[in-house]
């Protein structure tokens, strides 16, 4: 699978990577985020003869792609998250780019010490809304602030 770190809020840097190809000398990365242009998105060869490039992608999305070696002869990746049929018969690679969750933020001491620090319940304690205790049919505790 692409090595995937997070970059933008709704964009994540995605990694690929080609193993040395023998006579190789260009590897074009080829697919839906660049409209199948076959000239924008070169990898660079690494000292170990691996090609490499990272691109930024919208989360939550999947993307279908192929690499081009010399102009000419098509490579999946070897990596891929799936891989399915396209309308040439052979098969294109794809990478599914995850959606972030939403950042949970703790409640913070006010700057008047006189005003009560909200509590905060565990994540775990609500499902779908809704406390837990309640899906349980428990009166929750609701212990001094």
């Amino acid at each position: 699978m692409p090595t995937k770190r997070i970059t933008k809020p709704k964009t994540e840097a995605i990694t690929f990577e080609l193993p040395s190809v023998a006579e190789a000398e260009t590897v074009a990365l080829v697919g839906e985020f660049n409209d199948w242009t076959t000239d924008t998105i070169l990898l660079e060869m690494c000292e170990d003869g691996t090609w490499r490039t990272t691109v930024p992608l919208e989360a939550g999305q999947e993307y279908r792609y192929r690499f081009l070696i010399n102009g000419e002869k098509w490579e999946n990746s070897w990596q891929a998250d799936a891989y399915v049929p396209n309308p040439f018969g052979t098969d294109d690679s794809v990478v599914v780019v995850a959606k972030r969750a939403p950042v949970r933020r703790k409640a913070t001491a006010s700057a008047d010490a006189n005003q009560p620090i909200a509590r905060v319940e565990p994540s775990s304690a609500y499902i779908h809304g809704r406390h837990r205790d309640d899906l349980l049919g428990r009166k929750p505790r609701r212990d001094a602030l």
